[in-house]
Protein backbone atom coordinates (compact mmCIF):
# COMPACT_ATOMS: atom_id res chain seq x y z
CA UNK A 1 0.00 0.00 0.00
CA UNK A 2 1.37 3.12 -1.01
CA UNK A 3 0.06 6.88 0.23
CA UNK A 4 0.68 9.77 -1.69
CA UNK A 5 -1.44 12.67 -3.58
CA UNK A 6 -3.16 12.32 -6.55
CA UNK A 7 -2.31 15.00 -9.48
CA UNK A 8 -2.57 15.70 -12.94
CA UNK A 9 -0.62 13.26 -14.24
CA UNK A 10 -2.31 10.29 -12.93
CA UNK A 11 -4.23 8.13 -15.12
CA UNK A 12 -8.47 8.90 -15.56
CA UNK A 13 -9.26 5.72 -14.17
CA UNK A 14 -7.95 6.83 -10.67
CA UNK A 15 -9.70 10.06 -10.73
CA UNK A 16 -12.87 7.96 -11.67
CA UNK A 17 -12.00 5.30 -8.95
CA UNK A 18 -12.24 8.30 -6.49
CA UNK A 19 -15.00 10.18 -7.49
CA UNK A 20 -17.03 6.42 -7.73
CA UNK A 21 -15.27 6.17 -3.96
CA UNK A 22 -16.58 9.43 -2.75
CA UNK A 23 -20.19 8.54 -4.08
CA UNK A 24 -20.74 5.35 -2.49
CA UNK A 25 -19.31 6.50 0.96
CA UNK A 26 -21.02 9.82 0.93
CA UNK A 27 -24.61 8.81 -0.63
CA UNK A 28 -26.72 11.12 1.80
CA UNK A 29 -25.30 14.20 0.39
CA UNK A 30 -24.31 13.56 -3.01
CA UNK A 31 -28.32 12.41 -3.00
CA UNK A 32 -29.78 15.96 -3.25
CA UNK A 33 -28.02 16.74 -6.10
CA UNK A 34 -30.51 14.90 -7.53
CA UNK A 35 -27.99 13.73 -10.45
CA UNK A 36 -27.97 10.22 -12.12
CA UNK A 37 -24.47 8.54 -11.03
CA UNK A 38 -22.62 9.62 -14.38
CA UNK A 39 -23.36 13.12 -13.81
CA UNK A 40 -22.56 13.06 -10.78
CA UNK A 41 -19.20 11.19 -11.12
CA UNK A 42 -18.14 13.64 -14.53
CA UNK A 43 -19.17 16.45 -11.58
CA UNK A 44 -16.57 15.29 -8.92
CA UNK A 45 -14.03 14.27 -11.66
CA UNK A 46 -14.20 17.97 -12.56
CA UNK A 47 -13.61 18.83 -8.34
CA UNK A 48 -10.50 16.89 -7.86
CA UNK A 49 -8.02 18.96 -9.29
CA UNK A 50 -9.34 21.87 -8.79
CA UNK A 51 -7.70 23.41 -5.94
CA UNK A 52 -10.02 25.63 -4.81
CA UNK A 53 -12.99 23.07 -4.84
CA UNK A 54 -13.53 20.59 -1.59
CA UNK A 55 -11.56 18.03 -3.27
CA UNK A 56 -8.13 19.58 -4.09
CA UNK A 57 -5.89 16.90 -5.15
CA UNK A 58 -7.02 14.25 -2.88
CA UNK A 59 -4.89 11.98 -0.80
CA UNK A 60 -4.82 8.40 -2.45
CA UNK A 61 -4.05 5.07 -0.41
CA UNK A 62 -3.02 2.84 -3.51
CA UNK A 63 -2.16 -0.66 -4.78
CA UNK A 64 -0.71 -0.34 -8.68
CA UNK A 65 -3.70 1.56 -10.20
CA UNK A 66 -6.49 0.80 -7.49
CA UNK A 67 -7.52 3.34 -5.20
CA UNK A 68 -8.33 1.53 -1.54
CA UNK A 69 -9.46 4.75 -0.24
CA UNK A 70 -8.84 8.40 0.02
CA UNK A 71 -9.25 11.93 1.47
CA UNK A 72 -9.07 15.84 0.78
CA UNK A 73 -8.46 18.41 3.50
CA UNK A 74 -7.71 22.00 4.03
CA UNK A 75 -7.35 24.65 6.03
CA UNK A 76 -10.84 24.97 8.21
CA UNK A 77 -10.80 28.68 7.36
CA UNK A 78 -11.45 27.86 4.19
CA UNK A 79 -14.47 26.20 4.13
CA UNK A 80 -17.19 27.97 3.06
CA UNK A 81 -15.39 29.49 0.15
CA UNK A 82 -14.43 25.89 -0.89
CA UNK A 83 -18.29 24.69 -0.37
CA UNK A 84 -19.52 27.31 -2.29
CA UNK A 85 -16.65 27.17 -5.56
CA UNK A 86 -17.78 23.08 -5.65
CA UNK A 87 -21.59 24.09 -5.61
CA UNK A 88 -21.21 26.48 -8.18
CA UNK A 89 -19.61 23.82 -10.84
CA UNK A 90 -22.07 21.47 -11.01
CA UNK A 91 -22.10 23.18 -14.25
CA UNK A 92 -26.50 23.25 -14.74
CA UNK A 93 -29.61 23.98 -12.59
CA UNK A 94 -30.89 21.63 -10.45
CA UNK A 95 -34.94 22.37 -10.08
CA UNK A 96 -35.55 22.81 -6.27
CA UNK A 97 -31.46 22.38 -5.33
CA UNK A 98 -31.89 25.38 -3.23
CA UNK A 99 -34.48 24.06 -0.95
CA UNK A 100 -33.09 20.44 -0.57
CA UNK A 101 -29.35 22.13 -0.02
CA UNK A 102 -31.32 24.05 2.95
CA UNK A 103 -32.89 20.82 4.34
CA UNK A 104 -29.60 19.10 4.24
CA UNK A 105 -27.81 22.24 5.77
CA UNK A 106 -29.46 22.29 8.81
CA UNK A 107 -28.45 18.90 9.73
CA UNK A 108 -24.79 19.77 9.69
CA UNK A 109 -23.25 22.21 11.89
CA UNK A 110 -21.32 24.94 11.16
CA UNK A 111 -17.41 24.90 12.43
CA UNK A 112 -15.87 28.24 13.57
CA UNK A 113 -12.00 26.72 14.10
CA UNK A 114 -9.30 29.07 12.10
CA UNK A 115 -6.41 26.98 12.67
CA UNK A 116 -7.40 23.52 11.96
CA UNK A 117 -7.51 21.31 8.81
CA UNK A 118 -10.62 20.16 7.64
CA UNK A 119 -11.20 16.74 6.66
CA UNK A 120 -13.68 17.08 3.87
CA UNK A 121 -13.90 13.63 2.85
CA UNK A 122 -12.05 10.18 3.42
CA UNK A 123 -13.02 6.58 2.47
CA UNK A 124 -12.00 3.46 2.01
CA UNK A 125 -13.24 0.79 0.02
CA UNK A 126 -16.03 -1.71 0.95
CA UNK A 127 -13.74 -4.25 -0.94
CA UNK A 128 -10.78 -3.33 1.28
CA UNK A 129 -12.18 -2.37 5.05
CA UNK A 130 -10.13 -4.10 7.85
CA UNK A 131 -6.91 -3.46 6.07
CA UNK A 132 -5.89 -0.83 8.04
CA UNK A 133 -6.47 1.72 4.91
CA UNK A 134 -8.60 4.08 6.87
CA UNK A 135 -6.28 4.55 10.05
CA UNK A 136 -2.93 5.19 7.67
CA UNK A 137 -5.22 7.59 6.12
CA UNK A 138 -5.99 9.60 8.95
CA UNK A 139 -2.95 9.44 10.08
CA UNK A 140 -1.42 10.85 7.12
CA UNK A 141 -4.03 13.78 7.43
CA UNK A 142 -3.13 14.34 11.06
CA UNK A 143 0.80 14.22 10.03
CA UNK A 144 0.45 16.63 7.44
CA UNK A 145 -1.92 18.99 9.57
CA UNK A 146 1.04 18.93 12.32
CA UNK A 147 3.48 19.45 9.22
CA UNK A 148 1.14 22.78 8.34
CA UNK A 149 1.15 23.88 12.41
CA UNK A 150 -2.24 23.57 13.04
CA UNK A 151 -4.03 23.11 15.90
CA UNK A 152 -5.79 19.45 15.02
CA UNK A 153 -7.92 18.27 12.91
CA UNK A 154 -11.51 18.73 12.71
CA UNK A 155 -14.73 17.20 10.72
CA UNK A 156 -18.29 16.57 10.41
CA UNK A 157 -19.68 13.00 10.66
CA UNK A 158 -23.31 11.76 10.38
CA UNK A 159 -24.33 10.55 14.01
CA UNK A 160 -25.57 7.63 12.75
CA UNK A 161 -22.83 6.20 10.89
CA UNK A 162 -21.88 3.85 13.49
CA UNK A 163 -18.61 2.60 11.82
CA UNK A 164 -16.97 6.10 11.49
CA UNK A 165 -17.89 7.57 14.78
CA UNK A 166 -16.46 4.71 16.95
CA UNK A 167 -13.35 4.76 15.07
CA UNK A 168 -12.54 8.28 15.10
CA UNK A 169 -13.18 8.21 18.44
CA UNK A 170 -11.36 5.27 19.29
CA UNK A 171 -8.49 7.54 18.11
CA UNK A 172 -8.58 10.80 20.61
CA UNK A 173 -11.04 12.54 18.62
CA UNK A 174 -13.76 14.34 20.97
CA UNK A 175 -17.37 15.54 19.91
CA UNK A 176 -17.72 19.67 20.56
CA UNK A 177 -21.18 19.69 18.70
CA UNK A 178 -23.52 16.84 19.59
CA UNK A 179 -26.99 16.07 18.47
CA UNK A 180 -29.82 14.38 19.76
CA UNK A 181 -31.00 13.08 16.13
CA UNK A 182 -29.23 10.45 14.46
CA UNK A 183 -30.17 11.87 10.98
CA UNK A 184 -27.92 15.26 11.93
CA UNK A 185 -23.69 15.43 11.72
CA UNK A 186 -21.39 15.75 14.92
CA UNK A 187 -18.46 17.52 14.89
CA UNK A 188 -15.51 15.88 16.24
CA UNK A 189 -11.78 17.07 16.55
CA UNK A 190 -8.42 16.14 17.72
CA UNK A 191 -5.99 18.68 19.23
CA UNK A 192 -2.28 18.38 18.82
Amino acid sequence: MMIRLLDEIDSNQLRGEVASLAIESNRDFYDVFKLDDLELKNYIEKLILFDRGEFPYPVVCCEGEQVLGFYTAYSSAEIPVRQLMSLSMIGKEVFGLGERLKTFSSKVPSIKLDNYYYLSRIASSSKHRSRGVGAKLLEHCEDSARDRGLSGVVMHVLKSNDLALPFYLKRGYKIVIDTENRDNYVIIKKDF
